[in-house]
């Protein structure tokens, strides 16, 4: 099919779907949920089978693996899902592509460093630590077949040819004469050329690529493990300047996810015989990438506090301050439970009181029979046996307002963890958290964020409350 044929027939099968809109919510979760299992299906099936050494290298080249990976490992389900639940999200919110927004992707698609294996020039294994939403630091290459050395763009020149990139997406954005085809088509080919990360450039390069599509209104393209070996040949000619191949095969694919919109959109069926294998293998794909719980130990507890609770404390101290001198004083307030003994807290001066919380923990002050140095009976040693926490709070409180005329009222907002065998739960009202975790996992990134903004305007709103009230009475 010629090119202008073919987007003749792209731009007329989307006046029809336009025209059968606005679609049942039942309807359109029909269809959705369809495109999202054949998107994360086909994705974990390109990057995960295995490969010859011949095949391997091709797709390396083409940015479908990280170089030096092992293939099994490359795809993380729940990444790849929770991304397209945001790719869906920042459509509706209308935001422009930004080299920050392009990161953020990279953060939720790999979900968490790793360590990997590369391969240097001269032909080394060394080790490589995948760093979330940064670029490469090192350059990324694939030695193919013939022996020839087929680098991406150095790290060096990461950031201008990304930034040039959107410059360019975002000018033809605004002046609306260039067909989204071959746009998203362009895009995710000189996306793979820069290869800015040093894993997941294949899968973000597919995701940007559906965000552009998405965005002029067509459904997202889901390249199949069967047409693996086109797209291969297809982004190879990019490379050497001739774009239209890629443009076509890009075009067929979104033709098909177009039908397959129209059928559900008229009620016909959208379902392939082996729906239920797809599922079920993405469900062994997440269940293998899910970490074992653990149980709880005071080795691993203490390492909670030390790693994941103590350095949150000191961001939400960071954020804070800024209230203190509107007060006569502040503390953090510690309140903690263990199986022998009743809850009771603990004022803190709150610059040290995460640093105090653990160094009692490791003396066995937790386990006296108070907080007081004369009180060191440590129930441990009478019981014979570890004692765990089982409820900690962290109360953050201003008293004593000193601004204007009012100086008697005070505030405070917090954070609760409570241990289980073998998960905790984390609570912080003001944040709307309320989560149980596995004791080798812990908040995103997003949600400590949330954490301390969250904790800071709770406390701001309750000063402005109660000066309200102060003022009328």
């Amino acid at each position: 099919m010629q090119l202008n044929e073919l987007l003749a027939e792209v731009d007329a099968l989307k006046v029809e779907i336009e025209k059968l809109r606005p679609l049942k919510p039942e309807v359109e979760h029909r269809i959705l949920q369809k495109f999202r299992l054949d998107w994360n299906y086909h994705s974990n099936a390109i990057e995960g089978n295995s490969l010859t050494p011949g095949e391997t290298r091709a797709f390396l080249l083409e940015g479908l693996t990280a170089s030096g990976k092992p293939l099994k490992d490359h795809l993380d389900i729940k990444g790849h899902n929770e991304l397209i639940d945001f790719l869906h999200l920042y459509i509706q919110r209308k935001e422009e592509l930004t080299e920050a927004a392009i990161r953020e992707m990279h953060k939720i698609l790999l979900r968490e460093p790793y360590d990997t294996e590369a391969v240097t020039l001269d032909g080394k294994i060394v080790k490589k630590r995948v760093e979330l939403g940064k670029y490469k630091t090192t350059p990324n290459f694939v030695r193919m077949g013939s022996g020839q050395v087929h680098q991406y763009a150095a790290p060096e020149d990461v950031v201008p040819r990304i930034g040039e990139l959107i410059a360019v997406h975002r000018a033809e954005s605004v002046k609306n004469d260039f067909h989204p085809l071959p746009h998203a088509a362009w895009f995710h080919h000189q996306f793979l050329a820069i290869h800015p990360f040093d894993d997941g450039n294949g899968r973000l390069g597919r995701i940007l690529m559906n965000l552009i599509l998405m965005r002029h209104g067509f459904p997202p393209v889901v390249i199949k493990l069967q047409q693996r070996e086109p797209y291969v040949a297809a982004l190879r000619q990019a490379d050497a300047n001739d774009i239209k191949p890629l443009v076509s095969f890009v075009g067929e694919c979104l033709l098909d996810s177009e039908r397959l919109f129209l059928r559900g959109a008229r009620g016909e069926s959208i379902e392939d015989s082996d729906d239920i294998e797809k599922q079920v293998t993405l469900l062994k794909q997440e269940l293998q990438n899910t970490p074992k719980p653990v149980e709880l130990t005071q080795k691993i507890q203490l390492a909670l506090l030390k790693h994941k609770l103590a350095p949150l404390h000191s961001r939400i101290d960071g954020k804070v301050r800024q209230f203190d001198d509107m007060f006569a004083s502040n503390a953090l307030v510690i309140s903690l439970a263990t199986d022998v003994t009743p809850q009771k807290g603990q004022r803190l001066p709150r610059s040290t009181g995460a640093e105090s919380l653990i160094s009692m923990y490791e003396t066995g002050e937790l386990w006296a029979e108070g907080f007081s140095a004369s009180h060191r009976v440590f129930v441990r040693e009478t019981r014979g046996q570890p004692i765990l926490l089982r409820h900690l709070e962290l109360d953050y409180r201003w008293e004593g307002f000193q601004l204007a005329s009012t100086n008697d009222f005070s505030v405070n907002a917090g954070l609760m963890v409570t241990f289980d065998k073998r998960k905790f739960r984390f609570h912080c009202d003001p944040a709307g958290i309320s989560q149980y975790f596995l004791y080798q996992e812990w908040l995103t990134e997003d949600q400590q964020k949330q954490v301390v903004e969250k904790l800071a305007k709770r406390i701001f709103d309750l000063i402005q409350a109660q000066r309200g009230n102060k003022l009328q009475s």
